[in-house]
């Protein structure tokens, strides 16, 4: 049969430990072996609730009077040898029973656990992330549990003590007169802001509130195909909760940058390309620029400057199913040449007589002339 921890070394006090020394010994074990500092850790975790289950004993009177006399509490479906320790909750609210909203069973404190506001916060996708989807590591500022009250907005040797103004109801009563006659108007206390109850001696690091500034890092999974503007929800990384409420979500809004190519119609993709006057009479196979590898087309004799081409599948991917892509939408452009050699022009003039056309040669004109027309410009 396995000894039973002693209680009082669980705690590492003397058997005649006040109830001061009791909660400073509980709060120091706490900050070393609570989930929320270990991580979860499982040899830590059961230490802490041996370590939670000797706290609750022992600053009980009836019940350490018991485990004094006789070694056992001996409750009902306890844990280990006669005392148990489940259901501990975070550490912020455990260590808000040493400054006077509560200990082991107490009800729930007027201002009890409130849930972290929601945070927002921008991340800019270039369009070739789009296209690929992309894990994106951001760093932002939430409020953070203040690691010097933890979260309890108390500070050393203080406690909380009913709100004067509310009498502990969070609000007050006003009668003002209206056009119906006197109405009673009820509002958040000012002084508690609502819970009930005040601070005789806050937190100097926090001032009370029991949150300050911390820099997260989160990586953010990012699929494929996001749209400008589209916001991303990630549970439970916005701001930190009050005494224990859960956090507030991240909303992440994506912003796409300018593509110095590109242009996007939701999942398709337009763009230009210059060719040749040559190409656009004859015909070519060309390569054009495409959102991850190069694209090859036919540009087909006889094409028209402005003429759009459609390469089917070259575009974005739909964010609900990644593997059906949008299209690639290329304008091309004939460049007409605007310098000529002599071969150049007069080939062009061959041309254009065996089309019968008759294009006249410009004369050259005088220098005098060309300044002339410059000043009317």
């Amino acid at each position: 049969m396995p000894t039973s921890p002693d209680l009082y070394d669980l705690l590492g006090v003397e058997r005649g430990a006040d109830a001061a020394t009791t909660k400073r010994a509980y709060r120091d074990l706490a900050r070393q072996y609570h989930p929320d500092v270990t991580g979860g850790d499982p040899e830590k975790t059961e230490r802490f609730k041996a370590i939670s289950a000797a706290y609750e004993v022992l600053t009980d009177p009836a019940r350490r009077e018991q485990y004094d006399r006789y070694g056992t509490v001996g409750d009902e479906g306890a844990g280990f040898n006669g005392f148990g320790a489940e259901g501990f909750g975070d550490l912020g609210s455990i260590l808000s029973s040493f400054f006077g909203f509560g200990g082991a069973g107490a009800a729930e404190p007027p201002g009890g656990p409130r849930a972290g506001q929601p945070l927002g916060v921008r991340v800019e996708l270039t369009l070739e992330e789009v296209a690929t989807g992309v894990d994106r590591e951001i760093r932002f500022t939430r409020n953070g549990t203040c690691a010097t009250c933890f979260g309890t907005g108390v500070g050393e040797g203080g406690q909380r003590v009913t709100c004067t103004t509310c009498a502990g109801r969070g609000v007050t009563t006003q009668t003002r007169r209206t056009i119906f006659g006197l109405a009673s108007v009820q509002e958040t206390c000012p002084s508690c802001r609502g819970e009930g109850e005040t601070i005789d001696r806050p937190c100097t690091t926090c001032r009370g509130a029991g949150q300050t500034p911390e820099t997260v890092t989160h990586t953010l999974e990012i699929a494929p195909g996001m749209l400008d503007g589209q916001t991303l929800r990630v549970a439970g990384a916005g701001h930190r909760g009050h005494r224990g409420g859960p956090n507030g979500d991240l909303h992440v809004q994506v912003r796409i940058k300018p593509h110095r190519v590109f242009q996007r119609e939701g999942r398709d993709l337009a763009c230009s390309h210059d060719i040749s006057f040559a190409q656009a009479a004859l015909g070519d196979e060309i390569t054009v620029p495409g959102i991850l590898e190069p694209q090859t087309m036919i540009v087909e004799p006889g094409t028209q400057s402005g003429k759009v081409v459609r390469l089917n599948g070259a575009g974005l991917p739909d964010p609900r199913q990644p593997e059906r892509r949008g299209d690639q939408y290329v304008q091309l452009r004939v460049v007409t040449p605007t310098r000529l050699s002599a071969e150049e022009q007069e080939l062009l003039h061959r041309f254009a007589e065996l089309r019968g056309e008759h294009p006249s040669k410009p004369q050259e004109r005088s220098f005098l002339d060309k300044i002339k027309d410059h000043f009317r410009s």
